[in-house]
């Protein structure tokens, strides 16, 4: 078998962890292929992203206010590898998209030196290890972690999910902390609205699961 290399981790689980590997530079017989029932994607390439970023006024606040009635139709969560495959794949094209943005945005204020300290974190540590995606800065040189959440919906108002690692993040790092929402991600533009601080008062946070373990 060849090099395994780690990807990430699922942080909601325990016992057993559940971790993603890749393997690297494995020549594996077609007849073991066979015999495995496994279909080989190859590398993925990403989406055709955009040239660059257009940036829009968040969507306003709802005007309703108190509790949801919470609706308790049985809901579906089957893991679809294929779905997933896609949605890591927009995710990273969203975040080198970002990346880019912000070394254009650096250049143009003159600030050359910063450009070359982006960093796209995410890269290094395979997912939401960080709790944020990308190092950036302002042009006066403060800390920027950004956090980048991308859709192909061109409705601003698509809910979106953000894990309990990444709001803890933003709940400590408030001064630092940006959440860029991508949507109507294509072939030609791409749209932006841009949330900054804690996400704990910004964004309305609906519980989908629970760790939960006998009192």
């Amino acid at each position: 078998m060849g090099e395994l290399s780690y990807i990430t981790h699922d942080t909601e689980k325990e016992k057993p962890v559940r971790f993603k590997w890749q393997i690297l530079d494995w020549n594996i017989p077609a007849e073991v292929l066979n015999r495995m029932e496994l279909n080989l994607a190859g590398e993925q390439e990403l989406p055709s992203a955009p040239s660059g970023i257009t940036i829009t006024d968040p969507p306003k606040a709802s005007e309703r206010r108190g509790s949801s009635t919470r609706n308790f139709a049985r809901r579906s969560f089957s893991h679809d590898p294929a779905r997933d495959a896609r949605n890591t794949r927009l995710g990273k094209a969203g975040e080198l998209l970002v990346v880019q943005h912000e070394k254009d945005e650096l250049i143009k204020a003159g600030r050359e030196d910063l450009a070359e300290k982006v960093i796209h974190i995410a890269a290094n540590t395979g997912g939401d290890g960080a709790g944020y995606d990308v190092l950036s800065y302002s042009a006066t040189g403060d800390e920027k972690h950004i956090e980048i959440k991308t859709t192909r919906s061109g409705d601003k108002n698509t809910k979106f999910f953000i894990t309990s690692n990444e709001v803890a993040f933003s709940r400590s790092h408030p001064e630092t902390f940006y959440l860029y929402r991508i949507y109507n991600f294509n072939n030609t533009s791409s749209l932006m609205y841009v949330l900054h601080g804690d996400m704990n008062e910004i964004l309305q946070l609906d519980p989908v699961n629970y760790r939960a373990s006998p009192r």
